[in-house]
């Protein structure tokens, strides 16, 4: 009875000759900084049509394509992929049906250390001042726990980081490995019935700069990884991406809060707007589009009162 009404709260699966359609399939993918998110979401752009992806990894690269934001598009349920950093649970609230919730981890001090080189070079990119190593390692607590927990906090419960995050990901439909990528992200590219050429995207330039990571707190990440490869590779990638789960069916059906979801976005494009040095002409151009937006209604509103 629980999986029957599961599946006709999620659509029922369309059978062709023995094989489960997946096109009606919407994936919503977190990604976690440095844990092979560009090249995943490279390679699905290859193949889905640019209106059925929305990517939050690069909010900036969405402002110079002239793309609308998740909460200015007129019909998000029409999107398949939706994957970046800037992820919140509200978002599954706009997909409608048929969601798999998925991420990606990498072992943490390789992670964290790909991650210190990275900003290192987008802030020599972007013309900021250079990165505070050793702030920025003594800040930086147990990232990919966060990550997590920050954006999906009512599927966190209580406990320790790793408890929180690691029962986020059990909600989840499944996670890929960088380690073993190829592998793991197959699975992905099935069930959104694509073959995208083998691109890898971002792949940090060989230099010798030793990190010195003896101060770094990164235990509950690592007991986060270690459980999350335990649970993951135990299972059917495949299986696991076409069952909904249920968490996520009672979240995406709850009511929407509008207002979380903007606040969490602004934050987000705030951050990278001001760290490209875009923000004064960003906000400019809003308020352009204020004022044609004021002159159309006024135009409407004056026809109404002619009648």
């Amino acid at each position: 009875m629980i999986e029957f009404k599961l599946r006709l709260e999620m659509g029922a699966f369309e059978k062709s000759q023995g094989h489960i359609m997946t096109s009606n399939v919407k994936i919503i993918g977190l990604h976690i900084p440095k844990c092979a998110g560009t090249t995943l979401l490279d390679r699905v752009a290859q193949k889905l049509p640019p209106d059925q992806i929305y990517q939050t990894t690069s909010l900036i690269r969405n402002y110079h394509e002239g793309r609308d934001e998740i909460t200015q598009i007129r019909k998000p349920g029409r999107l398949r992929f939706v994957f970046g950093h800037t992820i919140h649970e509200e978002m599954l609230k706009l997909l409608g049906p048929n969601i798999r919730a998925i991420t990606g981890l990498r072992e943490p001090t390789e992670r964290f250390i790909s991650d210190i080189k990275y900003q290192i070079r987008l802030r020599a990119k972007q013309g900021n001042s250079p990165l505070d190593i050793e702030q920025f390692i003594s800040s930086t607590r147990n990232p990919m726990c966060w990550y997590l927990i920050n954006r999906f906090p009512s599927l966190s419960g209580s406990g320790t980081p790793a408890d929180r995050a690691l029962r986020i990901l059990k909600a989840f439909n499944y996670c890929y490995f960088t380690s073993n990528f190829e592998e793991t992200s197959q699975a992905i590219f099935n069930v959104l019935e694509i073959c995208p050429d083998p691109i890898n995207s971002n792949v940090a330039p060989k230099d010798d700069l030793e990190i010195d990571l003896s101060k770094a707190t990164l235990q509950w990440d690592i007991e986060l990884y270690e459980k999350a490869r335990a649970h993951f590779l135990s299972m059917d990638a495949h299986q696991a991406l076409m069952a909904p789960k249920p968490e996520i069916v009672e979240l995406a059906s709850s009511p929407l809060d509008l207002q979380k979801l903007r606040s969490f976005l602004y934050a987000g494009t705030f951050g990278e707007y001001t760290s490209w040095r875009k923000l004064d002409e960003i906000i400019l151009e809003k308020i352009e589009l204020i004022n044609e937006i004021s002159s159309e209604i006024q135009f409407y509103m004056n026809k109404m009162k002619v009648k």
